[in-house]
């Protein structure tokens, strides 16, 4: 790379691209000395050389997505899970991104990939500057995360949402009339796809989903997928649990677990596939004597239960329903009784203590709803919040989104939770901004 174009969006584009290109490879390096990797190591100290001499020479990791400069790169995969380490080694230092000060050499890269590995966790981002100028790395200055912004937050959710709602749309129709079936499974399948591509995104568009027909089916497959996800299971495996779920979603309460068995293997026409498979021994699963709980023998049967369980506290129609994270502590208090712990955990981690929609009155005075689960599985009750009130009691239109796991705000403390519609605010403002 040898200038980093301005105005021309597809260039910079395909700048940034190969940017992100050349840093996941080299995040895959265990050492950064290794004569392995000097090419791509020279590859990025020309990145970053030119990146200093444009007009906004900055980095950011944000999830699945890497900016450079003003320009936004969605990370597949691959690059994602090489990157991943780092991002999760700059945020533990309250590192969001870095500031290209001058053109750099291999010094500079390594200093900064030494850095975050040499200084506990818990070092601030002050210490970790101090390191870098001490160790090669003045020419870099350390940036706090970002805050989504309104436009920022809905640039991340439309791919996920629109998979969502297309699901949701073709979920109106079982998998029992052969007409919808192709679809359906069409529709599942971008949407599991666009969720491994950035998956912070389903508990957001989880909170954003309205009324419907397949409302309560859609919400247990995007929960079983969210805990799918954060299991790390495979694309395939992530479809065949959604179907799954699916599957269970739309049984009546009461059902015959064994009826439905034969019901869904009379679908399977053209023999049991690995899918229908995986399906038919969860539904055996479900047996009244087979029983509930930690104790069912197939993962998919764990993971639907935990979904079934979630959605009706979650989301369920009494009006005098749980909130948020009381619902959250109920699933905690039923570990080891009626679910299985590393599956509960892995739902929490992913949607935390207060999911997207919870109403927040902070220590300040003000309320926030949650717009964004947190970052780090680590941090669980510290959330991103939107600011709908502010200390003096008004109501704020696109008020300020706070991360409160960031060390400028780590001492905010929650005191309590509320009902949005109680004080007449709306979920889907604070959550798009």
């Amino acid at each position: 790379m040898t200038s980093y174009p301005g105005r021309d969006t597809a260039a910079a584009h395909a700048v940034a691209t190969a940017f992100a290109a050349h840093l996941a490879a080299l995040a895959r390096a265990p050492e950064p000395d290794d004569r392995v990797v000097s090419r791509v190591l020279g590859d990025v100290v020309q990145d970053w050389t030119a990146l200093a001499a444009s007009a906004t020479p900055t980095f950011e990791l944000d999830g699945a997505t890497l900016w450079v400069g003003t320009t936004a790169v969605a990370l597949p995969s691959s690059w994602r899970d090489a990157l991943a380490p780092l991002e999760a080694a700059l945020r533990s230092h309250g590192v969001g991104g870095v500031q290209i000060g001058a053109p750099v050499d291999r010094g500079t890269v390594r200093a900064l990939l030494r850095g975050v590995r040499a200084l506990p966790a818990h070092a601030q981002r002050e210490e970790l500057q101090r390191w870098l100028l001490a160790h090669g790395g003045a020419s870099l200055s350390l940036m706090t995360p970002r805050p989504p912004t309104g436009h920022d937050a809905r640039a991340a959710l439309r791919p996920v949402f629109e998979a969502w709602a297309t699901f949701a749309g073709a979920a109106d129709r079982p998998l029992s009339d052969p007409h919808a079936a192709p679809p359906l499974k069409a529709a599942l399948r971008s949407l599991v796809d666009r969720a491994r591509q950035e998956p912070r995104a389903l508990p957001v568009v989880l909170a954003l989903a309205g009324p419907g027909a397949s409302r309560r089916a859609v919400a247990v497959v995007t929960l079983a997928l969210i805990v799918g996800l954060r299991l790390g299971l495979p694309r395939a495996a992530l479809f065949d649990l959604a179907l799954t779920a699916l599957e269970v979603a739309h049984l009546p309460p009461g059902f015959d677990a064994e009826e439905a068995a034969r019901v869904a293997a009379r679908r399977a026409t053209r023999g049991v596939g690995q899918t229908d498979a995986r399906v038919l021994c969860t539904l055996w699963g479900l047996s009244a004597d087979t029983g509930r709980g930690a104790g069912w023998p197939h993962l998919f049967g764990r993971i639907v239960s935990l979904a079934l369980q979630a959605e009706g506290l979650l989301r369920g129609d009494d009006p005098a329903r749980l909130l948020p994270d009381e619902a959250v502590a109920r699933l905690q208090s039923e570990v080891g009784r009626a679910h299985d712990g590393a599956l509960v955990e892995a739902l929490v981690s992913s949607i935390g203590r207060y999911p997207v929609g919870s109403t927040l009155v902070l220590d300040s005075g003000e309320v926030g709803i949650v717009c964004r689960p947190p970052a780090s599985g680590d941090q669980v009750a510290r959330p991103v919040v939107r600011v709908v009130v502010d200390r003096a009691g008004a109501l704020l239109g696109g008020g300020p989104v706070l991360d409160l796991a960031q060390p400028a705000r780590a001492r905010a403390r929650i005191i309590a939770t509320v009902d949005p519609v109680r004080l007449g605010l709306s979920v889907a403002d604070a959550v798009l901004g």
